[in-house]
């Protein structure tokens, strides 16, 4: 979310996630933990009020494209085509992704190999800020 004075966000997850989130910390001001504290309700309502989502391809983008909240989904081993948010006349979904020439490479033995996630490692946050400011 952003306010008028600058940026401003939540992060939001699952119970089993709390880990992951918690590697991030000490937050900055203005940046707010919900991981593992909210319901579906709750995190559908808190995706609809947004002002925008940055998600890999999991279900708070697909919330986040049904509810017409503008979403940058960073996309890596999927085939976004075939399990990426639904772009309509009505939402804004930006699809991020590095392109790497082993992309994608769900359920296949390259994943398997790839111990570095290389794909996801390669989209950068400045690139991710960057696209989500031209899109608002």
């Amino acid at each position: 979310m952003m306010s008028e004075n600058g940026m401003h966000g939540v992060f939001i997850g699952g119970k089993g996630e709390q880990a992951f989130f918690e590697r991030l910390g000490p937050l900055p001001p203005g940046i707010v933990s919900l991981v593992g504290q909210t319901s579906l309700p709750e995190l559908i309502g808190l995706i609809q009020v947004a002002r925008g989502v940055v998600s890999t391809d999991t279900g708070p983008s697909h919330i986040a494209a049904a509810v017409n909240t503008p979403v940058c989904t960073l996309i890596g081993p999927t085939n976004f085509k075939r399990t990426g948010p639904y772009n309509t006349d009505n939402n804004k979904v930006q699809i991020m992704s590095a392109k790497l020439p082993c992309s994608p490479c769900y359920h296949t033995e390259r994943l398997k190999n790839c111990k570095k996630n290389k794909c996801m490692y390669a989209i950068k946050p400045a690139n991710v800020l960057q696209t989500m400011l031209a899109g608002k």
